[in-house]
């Protein structure tokens, strides 16, 4: 009988710490999502900017859930409330010593040796290390500059990088291939700033424009290319690096072996040995207010990694594909004489057919990402909702954590 009675104190010591696991990560989450998650203005392309907008509705609202507002608790909040009175219940038997353990239970070296915390603990370095200032630093995205300027008079800069993927191309290689193989740099700052698409684009652009001087057309397609692609010439790294994060949020939370499925499997104990309506009614509450609304949290932010990888995937697409455009424009005109009345009126069907094409791959551009703008407001929707559902927490927590067990 004293084994038993052992036992079921030691299921509830054993689900109070892992509810206070959870809402130890959810506390690191809720303050530090907002630096960790932020994708500044400037690494948005322009014609996503409806996606921008849909994005940061969505990491506000997943970033309300779990870590509450002024008018509401979030999953972290309930969590503790819910490790409270299972401290209260041991004291209630006479085991002061395991309701002082609970207070004092050391979060971080649990996560840190457990299989299912290491996810959690991961994630909780890279959000202290995003809100340092060392590690905030790169993530203050510079603008790209003047494009046109820098390929037009930067020529031994530009003819580099064209010069290593045309190597490449003559080798067999896919275009996208042979734009990455060039080297990238080290650090958020430098890939966006020196990218290998974007060093491509802008050499490719470089070559064009003193291409198309010699026929005069030099100008329709400088301004056909300020006006459709330069405004969208930034790099895939920074979604790219949001995709990995908000992953790693999903992984922590609830991914296979995060910290819900264990949870979970000290809940199930919990029920092994916690018998009667009032023990029932807790678990219930345990299990569809607090676990499953964590595991509907890493589901949402596995939704925005994946958002963020369409996105980041998009960008690469136009940007390889219009160092592509420009590659080809200079093909129809190499060949074509200079300063003359068959290569001005040559240069002029290049140019508008450069015109058309870009147009045709603006829209593309520009209904991919409005696809994209219109799923993320769906995670924000259901976001919102969580959200709701975390406050909706309080109107039943009162009767279910303070009912005898």
């Amino acid at each position: 009988m004293a084994d038993e009675f052992a036992a079921r104190l030691t299921a509830l010591t054993d689900l109070a710490h892992s509810v206070k696991e959870i809402s130890y990560l959810c506390d690191h989450v809720g303050s530090g999502i907002s630096e960790y998650t932020n994708i500044p203005s400037g690494a948005w392309p322009d014609v996503a900017r409806n996606a921008q907008h849909a994005y940061e509705s969505a990491r506000t609202s997943l970033a309300e859930a779990v870590g509450g507002t002024g008018s509401g608790k979030g999953i972290g909040e309930v969590g503790h409330d819910i490790v409270e009175r299972l401290a209260a219940v041991l004291g209630k038997y006479g085991d002061a010593e395991r309701a002082a353990e609970i207070a004092t239970f050391d979060v971080g070296k649990a996560l840190h040796d457990s299989t299912a915390g290491r996810a959690a603990q991961t994630l909780i370095d890279d959000i202290t290390h995003a809100s340092q200032p060392s590690g905030h630093v790169d993530r203050d995205y510079p603008a790209l500059g003047a494009p046109i300027l820098n390929a037009a008079f930067g020529f031994r800069r530009n003819i580099g990088p064209l010069n290593t993927s045309l190597g490449r191309l003559k080798q067999g290689a896919p275009v996208l291939e042979a734009i990455r193989a060039l080297d990238a740099p080290v650090g958020i700052r430098d890939a966006v700033r020196y990218s290998p698409l974007v060093e491509a684009l802008r050499s490719s652009r470089g070559l064009l424009l003193r291409t198309a001087a010699g026929f005069g057309a030099d100008l329709a397609i400088a301004t056909i290319d300020a006006s459709l692609v330069i405004p969208n010439e930034v790099a895939p790294h920074p979604f790219a690096v949001e995709q990995d994060r908000w992953r790693k949020i999903a992984t922590a939370t609830a991914g296979e072996g995060g910290l819900a499925g264990a949870a979970e499997g000290a809940l199930r104990h919990y029920r092994k040995y916690w018998i009667g309506d009032a023990s029932d009614a807790f678990a219930r509450y345990v299990d569809s207010a607090f676990v499953q609304t964590v595991n509907r949290f890493g589901d949402l932010a596995l939704e925005v990694s994946d958002l963020c990888g369409q996105i980041a995937r998009a960008q690469e697409r136009f940007m390889a594909e219009q160092t592509v455009i420009h590659i080809t424009m200079i093909g129809a005109l190499v060949f074509v004489p200079a300063f003359s009345p068959i290569g001005a009126a040559i240069a002029s069907a290049v140019a508008a057919a450069f015109g058309g094409v870009e147009i045709n791959k603006w829209h593309g551009m520009h209904d991919a990402m409005n696809g994209i703008a219109d799923a993320t407001r769906r995670v924000t929707e259901d976001a919102q909702a969580l959200a709701a559902s975390c406050r909706a927490m309080i109107s039943g927590e009162s009767s279910a954590l303070s009912t005898s067990l």
